[in-house]
């Protein structure tokens, strides 16, 4: 258990590291929450620093690493089967995919993100503000269109398709078709969840990413 303590302690300075500036320091304390939590077993709060640290590593522009740790997180959220955790995944892989010039897979991703019902209203108006920025720079028939795929995909049909856009190389900010820069996917609060969508605990709130601002 003082383990467990020390991995959480640990992303928590990783939160002021990165309001800090300091995004080296970030990744390097979430590294070592990772570290620990392998050790505890703990595979929920895992797969919440892999997708913390990816999406650190994609604000430093190591979309190769990000990318690593988004591969490892995917099957743990598969095994936990709790949608919340995986819409909040599927969130920073859309964030990364965007930033590395898929711009149409990732409108899809989180199309899926706000229109899940176990998503929640925090979770839904960050992606919206995400999309708004994209539906200012993507051409409106580029956007109408990935709108329209994400509205036909189902959760599982969502994991999939951020499991196959992981392995698309990326397009670095200097391609002719790369999505703009943009800061890292904010995430709200989790709730606790099991099976699809059923709700175990909505009192017992944990911050489950590092950059809401």
């Amino acid at each position: 258990m003082a383990n467990w303590y020390q991995g959480i302690a640990r992303h928590i300075l990783a939160r002021t590291a990165f309001h800090a500036g300091n995004l080296p320091e970030a990744g390097q304390l979430l590294g070592h929450s990772l570290t620990i939590l392998q050790d505890t077993g703990d595979q929920n709060y895992r797969m919440l620093v892999l997708a913390d640290l990816g999406d650190t590593l994609t604000a430093q522009g190591r979309y190769a690493e990000a990318r690593d740790q988004f591969q490892a997180a995917l099957p743990v959220a598969l095994d936990l089967q709790q949608p919340f955790q995986m819409l909040l995944l599927l969130a920073v892989i859309a964030n990364w995919v965007l930033q590395t010039g898929h711009r149409d897979h990732g409108i899809e991703l989180l199309i899926v993100v706000r229109q899940h019902p176990a998503g929640g209203y925090e979770l839904r108006r960050r992606a919206d503000q995400t999309l708004a920025r994209f539906r200012a720079v993507v051409e409106p028939d580029v956007y109408a269109e990935a709108e329209e795929r994400g509205h036909a995909l189902d959760l599982d049909a969502a994991i999939l398709l951020a499991q196959q856009v992981l392995t698309l190389g990326e397009r670095t900010p200097d391609h002719p078709h790369a999505a703009p820069m943009l800061a890292p996917a904010a995430l709200p609060e989790r709730a606790a969840l099991t099976g699809r969508g059923q709700l175990r605990n909505v009192g017992t709130l944990m911050p489950c990413n590092i950059y809401s601002r």
